[in-house]
């Protein structure tokens, strides 16, 4: 996967990683006594929230200690319906990953859908969240325009993965967030509508398993 400039970031190996990752059921912000807004037991300095809408909107955000304000890379890690940041960040593999090549990785949170009983992006074919759909764009947007200002990442390094549900939505954020997003990487969705163009062109990786 290539950055604007044309430099590569090897990402195919996460990927790969993010495909082991089962959904499984959701954690996270969903009232749970005891749990924090990442659905964890306890305090956690990596879990984070911010207010979109008048909606608290959660993340996990790892940060390796060879991270280089101004030139490292951003990954967003995007998990699938019924999953969790959580859920991805424990089996994807992504955090080693980040440990080894420098990059931060950040694990957003999905709502619960009321049609569908549990969690999912509002990505382009979805239709379970009714009249009450998030504006998970606007999420992403704020995350990273937050990030940006926290710890400065490459802005010509910011990437995008995400697994099934995840990544139909990895393709809306590179459509309606191509200003911000260098580059996507996607496993295990099915995406057949080239008429849905960026505004600025945009690279892709897809991986499906049989």
């Amino acid at each position: 996967m290539e950055n604007r400039n044309g430099s590569v970031i090897r990402l195919a190996p996460l990927l790969f990683a993010v495909l082991a990752a089962c959904s499984g059921s959701p954690t996270g912000s969903g009232g749970t006594t005891g749990l924090n807004a990442c659905g964890e037991t306890g305090s956690d300095s990596e879990c984070r929230t911010i207010s979109i809408g008048g909606v608290e909107r959660a993340y996990l955000l790892h940060v390796p200690s060879n991270f280089q304000a101004g030139t490292s890379a951003l990954v967003i890690a995007l998990h699938g319906s019924q999953g969790s940041g959580l859920r991805l960040k424990e089996t994807s593999g992504l955090d080693e990953e980040s440990d080894k090549k420098g990059f931060a990785v950040v694990y957003p949170y999905a709502l619960v859908s009321p049609g569908a009983g549990f969690t999912e992006w509002n990505e382009f074919f979805n239709h379970s969240f009714g009249s009450s759909a998030p504006d998970d764009v606007g999420f992403i947007r704020q995350l990273i325009l937050t990030l940006q200002a926290q710890i400065n990442p490459s802005p010509k390094k910011i990437f995008v993965t995400g697994l099934s549900n995840g990544g139909f939505m990895a393709h809306r954020i590179a459509v309606q967030l191509s200003d911000l997003v260098a580059a996507i990487g996607v496993v295990g969705e099915l995406w057949s509508h080239p008429e849905v163009l960026p505004m600025c062109p945009r690279r892709l990786l897809r991986c499906r398993s049989s």
